[in-house]
Protein backbone atom coordinates (compact mmCIF):
# COMPACT_ATOMS: atom_id res chain seq x y z
CA UNK A 1 0.00 0.00 0.00
CA UNK A 2 0.97 3.01 -0.85
CA UNK A 3 1.76 5.64 1.66
CA UNK A 4 0.25 9.71 1.59
CA UNK A 5 3.86 10.97 0.62
CA UNK A 6 4.04 8.84 -2.41
CA UNK A 7 0.96 10.85 -4.11
CA UNK A 8 2.06 13.39 -6.40
CA UNK A 9 1.16 16.67 -5.12
CA UNK A 10 -1.94 18.33 -6.87
CA UNK A 11 -1.15 21.83 -5.96
CA UNK A 12 -0.43 24.20 -9.16
CA UNK A 13 2.96 25.41 -9.23
CA UNK A 14 4.20 28.78 -7.87
CA UNK A 15 3.05 31.06 -10.08
CA UNK A 16 5.86 33.15 -11.40
CA UNK A 17 6.46 36.87 -9.98
CA UNK A 18 5.65 39.50 -11.99
CA UNK A 19 8.11 41.06 -14.49
CA UNK A 20 6.80 44.30 -15.35
CA UNK A 21 9.80 44.81 -17.93
CA UNK A 22 8.30 41.63 -19.54
CA UNK A 23 4.69 43.94 -19.44
CA UNK A 24 5.93 46.99 -20.27
CA UNK A 25 7.69 44.96 -23.61
CA UNK A 26 4.63 43.77 -24.98
CA UNK A 27 2.91 46.94 -24.53
CA UNK A 28 5.15 48.56 -26.72
CA UNK A 29 5.76 45.96 -29.66
CA UNK A 30 3.45 47.52 -31.89
CA UNK A 31 2.01 45.36 -34.72
CA UNK A 32 4.24 42.61 -33.39
CA UNK A 33 1.51 41.72 -30.23
CA UNK A 34 -1.89 42.24 -30.64
CA UNK A 35 -4.37 45.22 -29.26
CA UNK A 36 -5.94 42.86 -26.89
CA UNK A 37 -2.76 41.86 -25.52
CA UNK A 38 -1.14 45.07 -25.09
CA UNK A 39 -3.84 46.42 -23.39
CA UNK A 40 -3.46 43.52 -21.02
CA UNK A 41 -0.25 44.48 -20.27
CA UNK A 42 -0.98 48.25 -19.66
CA UNK A 43 -4.12 47.02 -17.18
CA UNK A 44 -0.63 44.47 -15.52
CA UNK A 45 1.38 47.61 -15.27
CA UNK A 46 -1.35 49.51 -13.75
CA UNK A 47 -2.32 47.00 -10.83
CA UNK A 48 1.70 46.42 -10.27
CA UNK A 49 1.75 49.96 -9.72
CA UNK A 50 -1.24 50.54 -7.00
CA UNK A 51 0.20 47.79 -5.35
CA UNK A 52 3.40 49.33 -4.72
CA UNK A 53 3.87 52.33 -1.75
CA UNK A 54 4.80 55.27 -3.21
CA UNK A 55 8.17 55.02 -4.82
CA UNK A 56 9.51 58.65 -6.54
CA UNK A 57 12.08 57.00 -8.26
CA UNK A 58 9.82 54.83 -10.66
CA UNK A 59 10.33 58.05 -12.71
CA UNK A 60 14.15 57.31 -13.35
CA UNK A 61 13.42 53.87 -14.06
CA UNK A 62 10.75 54.44 -16.31
CA UNK A 63 11.50 58.15 -18.00
CA UNK A 64 13.48 56.32 -21.06
CA UNK A 65 10.08 54.53 -21.65
CA UNK A 66 7.69 58.01 -21.50
CA UNK A 67 8.25 59.32 -25.43
CA UNK A 68 7.04 55.40 -26.59
CA UNK A 69 4.54 55.76 -23.88
CA UNK A 70 3.27 59.18 -24.90
CA UNK A 71 3.40 57.79 -29.33
CA UNK A 72 0.55 55.38 -28.19
CA UNK A 73 -1.49 57.67 -27.15
CA UNK A 74 -1.58 59.75 -30.28
CA UNK A 75 -0.76 57.01 -32.56
CA UNK A 76 -3.90 56.15 -34.59
CA UNK A 77 -4.73 52.09 -34.34
CA UNK A 78 -7.50 49.80 -35.26
CA UNK A 79 -9.95 49.72 -32.34
CA UNK A 80 -6.85 51.47 -30.01
CA UNK A 81 -8.97 53.37 -28.05
CA UNK A 82 -9.35 50.93 -25.07
CA UNK A 83 -5.86 50.38 -25.86
CA UNK A 84 -5.30 54.38 -25.13
CA UNK A 85 -7.71 54.28 -22.24
CA UNK A 86 -5.45 51.44 -20.69
CA UNK A 87 -2.27 53.33 -21.45
CA UNK A 88 -3.78 55.98 -19.91
CA UNK A 89 -4.86 54.94 -16.53
CA UNK A 90 -1.82 53.44 -16.35
CA UNK A 91 0.52 56.50 -16.56
CA UNK A 92 -2.19 58.33 -14.02
CA UNK A 93 -1.28 55.47 -11.85
CA UNK A 94 2.85 55.65 -12.61
CA UNK A 95 2.85 59.79 -12.20
CA UNK A 96 0.98 59.50 -8.74
CA UNK A 97 4.20 58.07 -7.24
CA UNK A 98 6.36 61.07 -8.26
CA UNK A 99 3.63 64.12 -9.67
CA UNK A 100 6.15 66.98 -9.35
CA UNK A 101 8.53 65.33 -11.40
CA UNK A 102 6.23 64.05 -13.67
CA UNK A 103 4.87 67.58 -14.21
CA UNK A 104 8.14 68.97 -14.85
CA UNK A 105 8.69 65.82 -17.64
CA UNK A 106 5.34 66.58 -19.11
CA UNK A 107 5.98 70.49 -19.14
CA UNK A 108 9.55 69.64 -20.74
CA UNK A 109 8.39 67.52 -24.11
CA UNK A 110 5.24 68.85 -24.67
CA UNK A 111 5.25 69.35 -28.44
CA UNK A 112 3.50 70.17 -31.77
CA UNK A 113 1.31 66.93 -31.77
CA UNK A 114 1.37 64.97 -28.29
CA UNK A 115 -0.27 68.94 -26.54
CA UNK A 116 -3.74 67.75 -26.30
CA UNK A 117 -2.71 64.34 -24.53
CA UNK A 118 -0.03 65.85 -22.30
CA UNK A 119 -2.52 68.69 -21.26
CA UNK A 120 -5.43 66.05 -20.47
CA UNK A 121 -2.54 64.37 -18.32
CA UNK A 122 -1.55 67.17 -16.61
CA UNK A 123 -4.69 67.86 -15.53
CA UNK A 124 -5.94 64.12 -14.62
CA UNK A 125 -2.42 64.87 -12.49
CA UNK A 126 -3.68 67.59 -11.03
CA UNK A 127 -6.66 66.13 -9.75
CA UNK A 128 -4.75 63.52 -8.26
CA UNK A 129 -2.23 65.20 -6.41
CA UNK A 130 -5.07 67.05 -4.41
CA UNK A 131 -6.84 64.23 -3.66
CA UNK A 132 -3.93 63.47 -1.44
CA UNK A 133 -4.13 66.63 0.41
CA UNK A 134 -5.08 66.19 3.81
CA UNK A 135 -7.84 68.46 5.14
CA UNK A 136 -8.94 69.65 8.66
CA UNK A 137 -12.31 71.28 8.71
CA UNK A 138 -12.81 70.63 5.01
CA UNK A 139 -9.84 72.87 4.32
CA UNK A 140 -6.48 71.90 2.73
CA UNK A 141 -3.79 71.71 5.25
CA UNK A 142 -1.57 74.21 3.65
CA UNK A 143 1.14 73.21 6.10
CA UNK A 144 1.24 69.91 4.59
CA UNK A 145 4.25 68.06 2.18
CA UNK A 146 1.24 67.03 0.38
CA UNK A 147 -0.03 70.32 -0.16
CA UNK A 148 3.53 71.55 -0.66
CA UNK A 149 3.55 69.00 -3.95
CA UNK A 150 -0.14 70.39 -4.63
CA UNK A 151 0.86 73.98 -5.37
CA UNK A 152 4.68 73.11 -6.58
CA UNK A 153 2.59 70.76 -9.64
CA UNK A 154 -0.33 73.41 -9.82
CA UNK A 155 2.61 75.86 -10.49
CA UNK A 156 4.20 73.79 -13.13
CA UNK A 157 1.00 73.15 -14.87
CA UNK A 158 -0.57 76.45 -14.90
CA UNK A 159 2.99 77.70 -16.64
CA UNK A 160 2.93 74.69 -19.17
CA UNK A 161 -0.84 75.86 -20.04
CA UNK A 162 -0.10 79.30 -20.67
CA UNK A 163 2.93 78.06 -23.15
CA UNK A 164 0.96 75.97 -25.03
CA UNK A 165 -1.60 79.10 -25.25
CA UNK A 166 1.16 81.40 -26.64
CA UNK A 167 2.35 79.05 -29.81
CA UNK A 168 -0.98 76.52 -30.32
CA UNK A 169 -3.05 77.58 -33.41
CA UNK A 170 -5.52 74.55 -32.91
CA UNK A 171 -9.16 76.03 -32.01
CA UNK A 172 -9.83 72.45 -30.51
CA UNK A 173 -6.50 72.79 -28.06
CA UNK A 174 -8.01 75.96 -26.73
CA UNK A 175 -10.92 75.16 -26.46
CA UNK A 176 -9.91 72.37 -24.11
CA UNK A 177 -7.49 74.53 -22.16
CA UNK A 178 -10.50 76.58 -22.01
CA UNK A 179 -12.79 73.89 -20.42
CA UNK A 180 -9.59 72.68 -17.86
CA UNK A 181 -9.21 75.78 -16.65
CA UNK A 182 -13.08 76.51 -16.11
CA UNK A 183 -13.48 72.80 -14.28
CA UNK A 184 -10.67 74.26 -11.81
CA UNK A 185 -13.23 77.19 -10.91
CA UNK A 186 -16.03 75.10 -10.70
CA UNK A 187 -14.25 72.14 -8.26
CA UNK A 188 -16.52 71.03 -5.84
CA UNK A 189 -14.57 72.81 -2.98
CA UNK A 190 -15.00 76.32 -5.41
CA UNK A 191 -14.23 78.34 -3.47
CA UNK A 192 -10.79 77.10 -2.33
CA UNK A 193 -10.28 75.89 -5.90
CA UNK A 194 -10.90 79.53 -6.67
CA UNK A 195 -8.19 80.97 -4.50
CA UNK A 196 -5.75 78.55 -5.86
CA UNK A 197 -6.79 79.15 -8.98
CA UNK A 198 -6.61 83.24 -9.44
CA UNK A 199 -3.19 83.41 -7.28
CA UNK A 200 -1.38 81.01 -9.37
CA UNK A 201 -2.78 82.76 -12.51
CA UNK A 202 -2.02 86.27 -11.09
CA UNK A 203 1.84 85.91 -12.81
CA UNK A 204 0.36 84.22 -16.34
CA UNK A 205 -2.81 86.64 -16.42
CA UNK A 206 -2.05 89.13 -18.78
CA UNK A 207 -0.65 87.00 -21.17
CA UNK A 208 -3.27 84.62 -21.05
CA UNK A 209 -6.51 86.98 -21.14
CA UNK A 210 -4.50 88.96 -23.99
CA UNK A 211 -4.28 85.46 -26.01
CA UNK A 212 -7.86 84.54 -24.95
CA UNK A 213 -9.14 88.12 -26.39
CA UNK A 214 -7.30 87.34 -29.38
CA UNK A 215 -9.02 84.50 -30.24
CA UNK A 216 -12.22 86.14 -29.37
CA UNK A 217 -12.33 88.31 -32.12
CA UNK A 218 -10.95 85.52 -34.46
CA UNK A 219 -14.09 83.61 -34.00
CA UNK A 220 -17.65 84.64 -34.95
CA UNK A 221 -20.26 85.70 -32.54
CA UNK A 222 -22.23 82.91 -32.72
CA UNK A 223 -19.35 80.26 -32.20
CA UNK A 224 -19.11 78.26 -28.88
CA UNK A 225 -15.71 79.07 -27.89
CA UNK A 226 -16.11 82.56 -28.10
CA UNK A 227 -19.19 81.96 -25.64
CA UNK A 228 -16.62 79.95 -23.26
CA UNK A 229 -13.64 82.37 -23.14
CA UNK A 230 -16.28 85.17 -21.75
CA UNK A 231 -17.52 83.17 -19.41
CA UNK A 232 -13.84 82.34 -18.49
CA UNK A 233 -12.54 85.44 -18.43
CA UNK A 234 -15.57 86.85 -16.22
CA UNK A 235 -14.87 84.16 -13.76
CA UNK A 236 -11.40 85.66 -13.41
CA UNK A 237 -13.23 87.99 -11.60
CA UNK A 238 -10.79 89.97 -9.16
CA UNK A 239 -7.56 89.81 -11.70
CA UNK A 240 -8.73 92.46 -13.78
CA UNK A 241 -9.12 95.05 -10.81
CA UNK A 242 -5.37 93.60 -10.05
CA UNK A 243 -4.31 94.08 -13.21
CA UNK A 244 -6.00 97.58 -13.51
CA UNK A 245 -3.18 98.86 -15.88
CA UNK A 246 -3.64 96.24 -18.88
CA UNK A 247 -7.29 96.88 -17.50
CA UNK A 248 -7.77 100.26 -18.58
CA UNK A 249 -5.30 99.98 -21.99
CA UNK A 250 -7.78 97.27 -23.04
CA UNK A 251 -10.94 99.23 -22.21
CA UNK A 252 -9.48 102.26 -24.05
CA UNK A 253 -8.60 100.05 -27.31
CA UNK A 254 -12.04 98.74 -27.40
CA UNK A 255 -13.54 102.37 -27.46
CA UNK A 256 -11.19 103.32 -30.00
CA UNK A 257 -11.62 100.76 -32.27
CA UNK A 258 -15.31 100.73 -31.75
CA UNK A 259 -15.27 104.18 -32.87
CA UNK A 260 -13.64 104.08 -35.63
CA UNK A 261 -15.82 101.28 -36.80
CA UNK A 262 -18.65 103.61 -36.56
CA UNK A 263 -16.91 106.50 -37.82
CA UNK A 264 -16.74 104.49 -41.28
CA UNK A 265 -19.36 102.23 -41.25
CA UNK A 266 -20.62 103.67 -44.72
CA UNK A 267 -18.37 101.59 -46.12
CA UNK A 268 -18.16 98.86 -43.82
CA UNK A 269 -16.84 95.09 -44.92
CA UNK A 270 -18.06 91.61 -44.16
CA UNK A 271 -17.03 90.74 -40.72
CA UNK A 272 -16.91 94.15 -39.31
CA UNK A 273 -20.70 94.02 -37.42
CA UNK A 274 -19.38 90.33 -35.85
CA UNK A 275 -16.27 92.68 -34.68
CA UNK A 276 -18.28 95.42 -33.37
CA UNK A 277 -20.24 92.83 -31.74
CA UNK A 278 -17.52 91.20 -30.10
CA UNK A 279 -15.59 94.37 -29.37
CA UNK A 280 -18.84 96.00 -27.36
CA UNK A 281 -19.16 92.31 -25.53
CA UNK A 282 -15.55 92.64 -24.50
CA UNK A 283 -15.79 96.35 -23.39
CA UNK A 284 -19.04 95.37 -21.16
CA UNK A 285 -16.73 92.48 -19.64
CA UNK A 286 -14.33 94.24 -18.45
CA UNK A 287 -16.25 97.27 -17.45
CA UNK A 288 -18.14 94.78 -15.33
CA UNK A 289 -15.04 93.11 -13.78
CA UNK A 290 -13.35 96.50 -13.31
CA UNK A 291 -16.50 98.90 -12.27
CA UNK A 292 -13.95 102.07 -11.52
CA UNK A 293 -11.96 101.83 -14.37
CA UNK A 294 -15.78 101.42 -16.48
CA UNK A 295 -17.06 104.47 -14.85
CA UNK A 296 -13.87 106.74 -15.84
CA UNK A 297 -14.77 106.48 -19.52
CA UNK A 298 -18.55 104.88 -19.43
CA UNK A 299 -20.08 108.32 -19.89
CA UNK A 300 -17.71 109.22 -22.75
CA UNK A 301 -17.83 106.23 -24.22
CA UNK A 302 -21.90 105.98 -24.44
CA UNK A 303 -21.68 109.65 -26.60
CA UNK A 304 -20.16 108.00 -29.55
CA UNK A 305 -23.54 106.75 -30.39
CA UNK A 306 -24.89 110.46 -29.77
CA UNK A 307 -23.36 111.47 -33.14
CA UNK A 308 -24.52 108.74 -35.13
CA UNK A 309 -27.87 107.65 -37.43
CA UNK A 310 -28.32 104.11 -35.83
CA UNK A 311 -29.47 101.20 -38.71
CA UNK A 312 -31.95 98.85 -37.51
CA UNK A 313 -28.36 96.60 -37.19
CA UNK A 314 -27.30 99.26 -34.47
CA UNK A 315 -30.65 98.96 -32.73
CA UNK A 316 -30.43 94.94 -32.50
CA UNK A 317 -26.82 95.15 -31.38
CA UNK A 318 -28.00 97.72 -28.32
CA UNK A 319 -31.06 95.78 -27.70
CA UNK A 320 -29.08 92.92 -26.86
CA UNK A 321 -26.22 95.08 -24.86
CA UNK A 322 -29.29 95.96 -22.76
CA UNK A 323 -30.31 92.45 -22.12
CA UNK A 324 -26.76 92.42 -20.64
CA UNK A 325 -27.15 94.98 -18.50
CA UNK A 326 -29.02 93.38 -15.80
CA UNK A 327 -25.70 92.07 -14.51
CA UNK A 328 -23.65 95.54 -14.99
CA UNK A 329 -23.76 98.55 -11.82
CA UNK A 330 -26.59 100.62 -11.50
CA UNK A 331 -24.28 103.88 -12.73
CA UNK A 332 -23.31 101.71 -16.18
CA UNK A 333 -27.24 100.82 -16.84
CA UNK A 334 -28.08 104.43 -16.20
CA UNK A 335 -25.22 105.53 -18.67
CA UNK A 336 -26.34 103.30 -21.19
CA UNK A 337 -29.79 103.97 -21.27
CA UNK A 338 -29.35 107.41 -21.78
CA UNK A 339 -27.23 106.75 -25.00
CA UNK A 340 -30.02 104.62 -26.53
CA UNK A 341 -32.74 107.32 -25.66
CA UNK A 342 -30.84 110.44 -26.71
CA UNK A 343 -30.17 108.71 -30.26
CA UNK A 344 -33.68 107.24 -30.52
CA UNK A 345 -35.04 110.76 -30.35
CA UNK A 346 -31.98 112.11 -33.07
Amino acid sequence: MRSSSDVPDASPPDTAPFNPLVALQSLLSGDVVGVKQRVKAAQQLDEYFRGLTPTPGLLLSYEPYLPMLTAVMITPVKGGQELQTSVSTMLQTLSSHNPTGFSDWIAKNTQIGNEPWLVQWSYALLLQVEKTVPRENDKWIETSMEFNDFDRVFTRVLHMWRTVLDHTAEVALVDQLVKYLQALLMQTDAIQWQMMVLKKLQTHFVDIADVFIGWMMSTGPYSPLRQEILTLLHHFGRLWADNSVFSLQLLNSFADEIVNLCDSWDNHVEGDDDRLSTLLVCFMMVSQCVPDLGRRIILIFSLIFFIYFLTDWFFLQLYLLMKMLVVLSREFSIAWCLALNLSIRK
